[in-house]
Parts: structure tokens; sequence; C-alpha cells
């Protein structure tokens, strides 16, 4: 006749760890610990062995065996292996038939099992059969058989749980993890430019991650964002985040360059003699104005004008600007009609009054010839030269402004254009102090490059050393 035979009871776990567990039945049997089917020995068969694997906790756990026997040998054999514990039959003395009321933990859990830093969990346990019971956490306290206790470590903890009664004293653990709350930081702060000219404005740009609050030069503002500065003066901001291992703080620097000071470059008449009736042009070019008049009426900040004076005038340029205004003057001298302009001398003859002409009945210079001259030696009387450029109060262009006004003008700053030069011809004496100007200029350009050159020399040697 088939038979069903069920052992249910507690084994108690000296040590925790893998357990490896077996039957050695003839029919079928299984084997169950704390409910989880361990070895499944099942089906009709000759005797034969089966095992299977669980991970304890020390202390009492449940285990259940059922055994089939359909005909034939009837025999059942269990054994188990494990932490300190060599295969055996498994011994009566760990063994407990529930009838005994030994002491059980039927709950210990944490939940949830992961917070972060300021939250809470609950710890919750259940037993059976205890006498009393103790919770580490990690310092002892008695607690009831069953209840729960809300809990807020600051850092990760290990609660255990013992129950004291019949086979016991026996405990659970359940692990409390407190993540760690990321370090605040700055991820980006720039100022774009950096570099601006006095009035101008720049932006700031910054992004931080993990901060509580943000401000800059101690003004709140948002964790990311940007804002718009003008400041009067070279300034460094600086931008502050707080939060975990904060706060941090990161500078930018926005340099404030003056303004350029304003200068006349050139004012000039073509002619400046003139008869009564005639006309004449003025010329002009400046640098870095906000405003020019010519004898008060406003005119653009480069250009030309024909006037036609009755008389001899004065023309006054004033050009407004940083660290202006300047002017400059120029006379146009107005001849009356029918002035006797050559005179004698002995054996001298001079022209008092308008333009000579050789080759051509329409001169527009004092002397003009269309042709070609040649002489020996000719002197320019001067004023004045270029030394002017080596003062120390000398604004010399950047490079960088040089560059600019080439890309816009196409010809050298103070220096005439082609089409002027081709449509007016050239002022020896102006161009070549305006060259003069120039080559004084390149000294200088050339000074600051040789000192850059001799620094990188200087840190290329040092870092060689």
């Amino acid at each position: 006749m088939p038979c069903n035979p069920q052992y249910t009871g507690f084994i108690d776990i000296a040590t925790g760890g893998t357990y490896t567990f077996y039957t050695e039945s003839d029919d079928g049997s299984r084997l169950y610990i704390d409910g989880t089917l361990v070895v499944d020995n099942d089906g009709l068969h000759a005797m034969r062995e089966r095992s299977g694997q669980i991970s304890l906790s020390d202390g009492m756990h449940v285990i259940e065996i059922t055994f089939f026997e359909k005909g034939g040998g009837a025999d059942l054999i269990t054994r188990y292996e494990g932490p300190g514990v060599t295969k055996q039959v498994i011994p009566d003395n760990v063994l407990y038939t529930a009838s005994s009321a030994v002491v059980t933990i039927d709950e210990f859990s944490v939940n949830p099992a992961e917070i972060a830093p300021g939250e809470t969990s609950i710890l919750t346990w259940q037993t059976s059969n205890a006498t009393s019971v103790t919770l580490y956490a990690p310092n002892s306290q008695p607690v009831a058989e069953d209840g729960s206790l809300e809990v807020s470590p600051t850092s990760t903890v290990d609660y255990t749980l013992v129950a004291y009664g019949e086979g016991g004293p026996i405990s659970r653990t359940a692990t409390l993890t407190v993540t760690s709350s990321p370090s605040v930081s700055i991820d980006d702060f720039h100022a774009n430019p950096t570099t601006i000219t006095e009035g101008g404005s720049t932006t700031l740009y910054w992004e931080t991650s993990n901060a509580t609050s943000v401000t800059l030069d101690g003004a709140t503002v948002s964790n990311d964002g940007s804002q718009t500065v003008s400041p009067t003066a070279t300034t460094t901001y600086t931008l502050t985040a707080q939060g975990n291992n904060g706060p941090v703080s990161q500078s930018v620097t926005v340099t404030v360059d003056p303004l350029p000071s304003v200068s006349i470059d050139n004012f000039y008449a073509d002619p400046s003699t003139i008869t009564e009736g005639e006309g004449t042009r003025l010329y002009w070019q400046t640098s870095n104005a906000t405003l020019v008049t010519i004898n008060g009426n406003s005119v653009i900040v480069d250009g030309t004008m024909s006037v036609s004076p009755s008389a001899t005038i004065n023309y006054i340029l004033t050009a407004h600007g940083n660290n202006g205004p300047v002017s400059q003057t120029i006379t146009v001298t107005v001849n009356p009609v029918g002035t006797t302009v050559w005179n004698q001398s002995g054996s001298t003859i001079y022209y008092s009054a308008g333009n000579v002409g050789i080759g051509t009945d329409n001169p527009q210079q004092t002397l003009d010839v269309d042709g070609t001259i040649r002489a020996e030696e000719i002197i320019v009387e001067t004023v004045g030269g270029a030394d002017y450029v080596f003062a120390n109060d000398y604004l010399l262009r950047s490079l960088s402004e040089v560059e600019a006004f080439i890309q816009e003008h196409r010809h050298l700053p103070g220096i005439s254009s082609e089409n002027d030069m081709v449509n007016n011809g050239i002022d020896l004496k102006e161009l070549n102090l305006k060259l003069l100007e120039k080559v004084e200029e390149l000294t200088l350009y050339a000074i600051e490059l040789h000192k850059d050159i001799a620094e990188l020399k200087k840190q290329i040697n040092g870092s060689e050393k």
C-alpha cells in the first residue's frame, strides 16, 4: 500500500552560511527549509541521493520533509553539511518538533532598506515562543516580542534582533543602507566676453550640481543661469554654491579697457588758396570720435566737403570723444579777382597769389606741373617731425585695432586712401611725415615683440633646467 509520511519541525543552525541538504530515499522525497524547496528527490525510484543548497542565518529554521512510498523497499535518510559541519546525518540535537514550542523569529525587516541622510525607515519584527527579545541598534535595548521602530541613522547600520526561549537564543540581522548625498560642485562659471571696453557689457554664465543655494557676489541667484553686467572697471565676480561638502566658490575676472582717445588724423583744404569766386574742398579723418563739427556744424567723422568762401577764412574741425574734444584749424586764402600776382625785386620774380600751372591751365596747387621735375635736391619746410610717437603719452594703437581699421577702410590709419591719392595727388611733406610716423610705430611694435621673445626664451631655458 502507498504511504506518504511527513515531518515538520525546526532545525537549529549554529553558524550562518551556505548549507547543502541531502535526501537518500526509495521512493520519492522532498526537503523544504522555511517553505523553500531545497531538495527534490521525488518520483518512483530505487534508493538514490539528491541534494540542494540554501543560504541560512544562524538560529531556528522551519524544516519539512515529505516521503512517498508506493511499493518495495521504504527507506529515507537525510543529511546536511555547511560551515563547521561535515556531511552527516542530521543529528537529533539540532531538530525540534513543533510541539516543543521552540523560539522563532518569524519576521525581521527594514522598510525602506535604503534611505538618504535625514530620512527615516521602519524596523518590523515578529517572534514566536520568545521569553524575551533584544534589539541591537547598535546598542542593546529590550523590545516587545512583536513590534516596530522608526529609525533615522546617519550612516549604514546592521540591526540585530535576538529572541530568547526554547532552542534559543536565535538572531536575525537587517541592514539599513544610508546613501551619502552627492557633493556640491560648480560645473561652469565664465564671462563672455572676458574683456570689454569701458561702457560695454558682458554676460556671466554658470552651472552647478547638487547645490542647495547659489550666490553671485553675495546676491542670491538661480542654481544655473546667466546675468548681464556692465562694470566700469576691471572686476572679479565670485560664485558661491552651498551644499554637501560645501560651500565651494569660483571666480572670473572681467577686464575693462579704457575708451581709446579721440583724435584728428587729417584735416586740410585742397587747394588752400583760391581766387574770389572759386571753390576748394576740405578733407578730414578722425579716430574714436562720437561727434565731429566744422565751424560748429555737424559733419560725418571722416569725409570731404566743398566750400566757396568769399574771403580768407579759418575752418575749425572739432572732434568729440574720450579725452576730448580736440580741434584743428586750417586757413583757406581767398585772393580778390584782378590782384597783381607777379612781382619783381631786382633779379627775383615771385608770385604773390593764386596758383601757377606749367603744362596745365587749371592748376590746383600753388605750383602744378603736368610733367617731370628734375632737381638735384628738394628741401621741404616743416614745423616738426614724428618724434611724438616716442612720447610717454602717445596712444599707440594695438595691432588688433590696426587690423580692424584696415579691414574696414583698406588703408592704414592716418594715410590717405588710394582713391584720394589718385584723385588729389600726394602731399610729399605730409606723406613723408606720416610714413616716418608709421616707421616709428613699427619700431615700437618690434621692441615689444623682442621683449616677448626674450621672456619666452627665459621661460623655455628655465623649464629645461
